[in-house]
């Protein structure tokens, strides 16, 4: 379903500028009409059933010329102004990202419901990033593989599940909703979780997606199994990403050990230390339980990363069948972003984008032609 978006104002410069960047990067989702002069509006409004309708200030535009069920609001050029005649009112410069998701707040408001997605999500990858022990830059390394995927032309997601996790730690990016929302929109079960999951994603200037922490760690701490397989799934759905990687701690019965159903590479970080082995071989054995267990568990692909890693203090251990990407050292000095940023030019995640493309692209091969 595409969301119908008619525009009255007139500025036909600003008109055209707008529907062109709309049809170019959302086509999927948006039909734009736009009109410089009230009649013609009208007259599509009487033929074509319009989901929001923005109009410019210098219109006057009452409750009867507003479509039943449609969202409306003024467009003006006031940056702070949130209401123009008592109606609600969006500056119509800013970035058109931005203004796009203002529309579909709008739709969300009007309508209170969204399409459960186009299951365009065939291709859509999972990657999970986990440690079995605390303080090996985990986030740092999901962060940074969210960040090569981007980097290579790939829409991608990082998708923070720690209780205490922090994305604005790696990422900025504009936006009123954060990761509570969402997690309400699952717990009650609403059918607009789609349309928040949309709303909610920010992105920052890496051109990666993320969604802002939630306001409460508790909020978190909410998710089942249930709700992990209901995110999943709708993301999937959405068809808006091609990889997802979400970033979760390793224990029975928490995120990560669902998200690893949903997932095609799971990426185990170690520091190598003693400690930290010892609970990555522990790891390796719950892994081995669940890939023998009769309840359809399955397993993914699984790889190490060894991060903070020291000549010194660390070792690198083997197991059958997972694949060591690689590692990175102890970086003294620099902040968690920045760390973030070093490691995606670092060439550490190359084969696992690389090599996450082909199986993604072999996917989509075999839905096209049902094989």
């Amino acid at each position: 379903m595409k969301i119908k978006l008619a525009i009255l104002d007139g500025d036909a410069g600003y008109l055209e500028r707008l529907s062109s960047h709309f049809a170019a990067r959302y086509a999927g989702r948006l039909e734009v009409y736009a009109f410089t002069g009230w009649e013609a509006a009208r007259e599509c409004f009487a033929n074509t059933r319009i989901d929001v309708f923005l109009a410019g200030e210098s219109f006057d535009i009452h409750d009867g010329m507003v479509p039943k069920r449609c969202g409306f609001a003024y467009l003006t050029n006031s940056p702070g102004a949130a209401a123009v005649s008592g109606a609600r009112a969006v500056c119509k410069y800013q970035k058109a990202e931005a203004l796009y998701r203002q529309v579909l707040e709008i739709f969300d408001s009007a309508c209170g419901l969204a399409d459960g997605g186009g299951g365009a999500g065939i291709g859509t990858r999972v990657v999970v990033f986990t440690a079995a022990s605390g303080g090996t830059g985990c986030s740092t390394a999901a962060a940074a593989c969210a960040m090569c995927l981007s980097r290579a032309g790939h829409a991608a997601l990082y998708l923070n599940l720690e209780p205490l996790g922090d994305s604005g730690a790696f990422f900025t990016g504009d936006g009123q909703s954060d990761f509570s929302d969402v997690i309400f929109a699952i717990k009650s079960g609403t059918a607009n979780l789609p349309l928040k999951l949309e709303i909610g994603a920010r992105r920052d200037s890496s051109g990666v997606f993320f969604f802002a922490p939630p306001r409460t760690a508790l909020d978190l701490l909410e998710l089942d199994e249930g709700d992990i397989d209901e995110l999943m799934a709708r993301l999937r759905d959405s068809g808006a990403y091609e990889y997802v990687v979400a970033d979760a701690p390793l224990s029975a019965g928490r995120p990560a050990m669902r998200l690893l159903r949903h997932a095609q590479a799971a990426v185990f970080v170690s520091d190598g230390s003693r400690m930290s082995n010892g609970k990555l071989a522990a790891a390796m054995r719950v892994l081995e339980i669940m890939e023998n267990r009769e309840d359809g568990a399955r397993v993914p692909p699984a790889y190490i990363f060894y991060n903070k890693y020291s000549g010194k203090t660390s070792s690198s251990d083997s197991y059958e069948g997972v694949r060591v990407l690689g590692g990175a050292p102890r970086y003294e000095g620099a902040d968690t972003g920045r760390i973030a940023r070093i490691l995606s030019e670092s060439g550490a995640f190359d084969a696992l984008a690389e090599e996450a493309e082909e199986s993604r692209t072999a996917g989509a091969r075999r839905g096209q032609y049902g094989v």
